[in-house]
């Protein structure tokens, strides 16, 4: 096992850096600042045409691609974090120079031809490819796929997904939770104005809509079972779990829904926990958990609802 990790981050824009800045967002908030802070690795080299020479005394920034790779030493981890147009190019590069482990922003590419090449080349030289729908690292949401997987609400007969910021990103990321709570998607189809419906391999057909991200955000997923209901909601902050009970006050003999769990607290980073499992599938003591599959899967449905 490695004691630390060398990593790079290439893109130093929003998501790669810039985000740091906002005085709102929980800390990390960016690429570089999950790995500046990240248990057992080192954040060595960043990456964007837009800047070059030395940053203070810590690390490195490189103007390219190929420079970064050059690097005096082999990197072991490296993020992406650039317009999903050059994701492809980056990733492709990253596995031909053995880069152990590639993390890459969502949507992983903007076609399926590209997202399978990125899976194809990765898996031939043995990189480990993460797509970043970070809900998916999160312990607690983690959890509680698990608890919908043995059963706890019961067959899931209903899911409905609301997002904003887009198909390709709020809905990016809506597409892979429906994945991961209801399985594979088989089918998708745009069925109104952002509005799109998933067929899912055990029958299930569920719907997902986005709204204008200048009304207001959500991002939220209810999914209603026959032993109860689960909400994941504020962004993926809070999970709520509904039982029936025997307290419908308007007729004798029905059941309503009643709340006995609720998890979640003060707005946190996700970011942690993508650097933790990142080190951790490299130390092989974790599976991938968002894998380069989970994200071409993902590309395709946004395609099949868009009718490519």
């Amino acid at each position: 096992m490695t004691d630390r990790y060398r990593v790079a981050v290439v893109g130093l824009g929003k998501i790669g850096l810039g985000a740091e800045g906002d005085p709102v967002r929980p800390k990390p908030a960016s690429h570089i600042g999950a790995w500046d802070s990240a248990h057992r690795a080192e954040l060595v080299a960043g990456c964007d045409p837009a800047y070059a020479g030395v940053w203070g005394d810590k690390w490195s920034l490189r103007r390219s691609v190929a420079d970064l790779l050059q690097y005096d030493a082999p990197l072991d981890i490296v993020s992406v974090a650039t317009p999903p147009a050059t994701h492809r190019e980056i990733v492709e590069a990253c596995a031909t120079a053995k880069v152990r482990l590639v993390i890459c922003e969502k949507p992983l590419a903007l076609t399926s031809q590209d997202a399978e090449a990125m899976v194809a080349i990765c898996q031939k030289t043995g990189t480990i490819l993460l797509t970043n729908h970070f809900r998916r690292f999160d312990p607690m949401i983690r959890e509680a796929a698990a608890r919908v997987a043995k059963g706890e609400i019961g067959q899931v007969v209903s899911a409905t997904g609301w997002y904003t910021g887009g198909l390709w990103e709020g809905g990016s990321h809506m597409v892979d939770l429906m994945r991961m709570f209801c399985g594979e998607v088989t089918a998708a189809e745009s069925v109104g104005p952002d509005l799109a419906a998933l067929r899912f391999a055990s029958g299930l057909v569920g719907t997902m809509q986005g709204f204008d991200i200048t009304h207001y955000v959500i991002g939220t997923l209810t999914l209603l079972g026959t032993k109860g209901s689960f909400i994941l909601h504020r962004a993926g902050l809070w999970a709520s779990w509904y039982k029936p009970e025997p307290t419908y006050p308007l007729a004798d003999s029905y059941h309503e829904l009643a709340l006995y769990d609720m998890r979640g607290g003060p707005p946190r980073s996700f970011f942690p926990a993508m650097t933790a499992h990142a080190v951790a599938c490299l130390d092989g003591t974790e599976t991938p958990v968002s894998t380069g599959e989970d994200g071409r899967a993902a590309v395709r449905i946004l395609e099949q609802i868009e009718g490519r």
